[in-house]
């Protein structure tokens, strides 16, 4: 009983760590990111995503580095089906999301060329290092593109205030969310020993729900505040990140063996929860709460898929 209360505790304490750090991180990396005169809207493509991506990051990069590539890989592919299915379906059902086409045409299209790549390449076999060098290529075009945008449709005006306190406390969060990391893997596998379960079902489900946590309390607080396209942004963005930054330097740190279930049934609800997702956005431009509720229903297949041992 008492190893079963320390890895909860672990879990909890892990996770909470990471999403607190996660937070410093966001707040001071758009402090640099405004006194740079860069606009919200790459900020929040970029810097808040690579934020609430942090924990994904961590955990994954970090299972990879002490062998437990099935939690890396499970960790990713439950996160966006989390993100989508779930914190996005939530969203929509709170508050019809009306979308701007622009976000579907890029951000959307982005999301599904690093979904369908990714999964073309776990269908090819095990996932070694020459695939994850292939994401963190695509990743980089990705930034050129934003910053090729930005250039085009915008021009900020540097505050010429310092930002070293703020690259300090960006470190500092950084670090806060690997410690938080190895706290929570320690959970995650005397959890799964615990009880008998595959690592990677704890990855699919307690752990990319954990991970996602900072997506889904941004998403929530910019729905009830107006701030859709936030919302959706945030969503997107951080979805890419993982699949072609955290996927792209976790199979670098360590090649990850690919389980069979993985490629039956939960690549195939990546794919299809992130096409309904840029469908649905493209019907009338809006997130209908119909739609919200039809995301949610996939994330409940999906958990039931864990649930019945598939």
């Amino acid at each position: 009983m008492i190893d079963f209360l320390t890895y909860i505790a672990s879990l909890v304490i892990g996770f909470l760590l990471m999403i607190k750090s996660a937070d410093i991180v966001t707040n001071h990396a758009s402090n640099i990111s405004k006194k740079r005169g860069i606009s919200e809207m790459t900020i929040g493509m970029t810097l808040v995503a690579l934020a609430t991506s942090l924990p994904e990051l961590a955990i994954s990069s970090t299972s990879a580095f002490v062998g437990k590539t099935d939690i890396a890989l499970g960790n990713v592919i439950g996160s966006n089906i989390t993100n989508v299915a779930l914190v996005l379906g939530l969203c929509a059902i709170i508050r019809s999301i009306s979308i701007e086409k622009r976000v579907v045409g890029s951000d959307g299209a982005w999301m599904l060329i690093a979904t369908f790549i990714t999964s073309a390449l776990l269908y090819f076999g095990d996932f070694g290092r020459i695939d994850g060098l292939i994401l963190l290529l695509i990743f980089v075009a990705f930034l050129y593109f934003l910053r090729k945008t930005e250039k085009g449709n915008y021009s900020g005006a540097k505050t010429g205030e310092s930002a070293l306190i703020d690259v300090v406390w960006s470190l500092g969060g950084g670090v806060l969310v690997w410690i938080g990391s190895w706290i929570a893997i320690f959970g995650v596998e005397g959890f799964a020993n615990y009880f008998g379960i595959k690592p990677i079902y704890i990855a699919l489900t307690i752990v990319a729900l954990g991970t996602s946590l900072p997506e889904l309390i941004v998403s929530i607080v910019a729905i009830t505040k107006d701030l859709k396209s936030i919302s959706v942004g945030n969503i997107l963005g951080s979805n890419i990140f993982n699949l072609l930054l955290v996927l792209g330097i976790s199979s670098i740190i360590r090649p990850i063996l690919v389980d069979s279930s993985v490629l039956s049934f939960y690549v195939p609800i990546m794919i299809i929860s992130s096409l309904l997702c840029v469908l649905f956005m493209r019907t009338k431009w809006t997130l209908e709460r119909w739609e919200g509720f039809t995301l949610l229903l996939i994330y409940i297949a999906f958990i039931s898929l864990i649930f019945k041992g598939f």
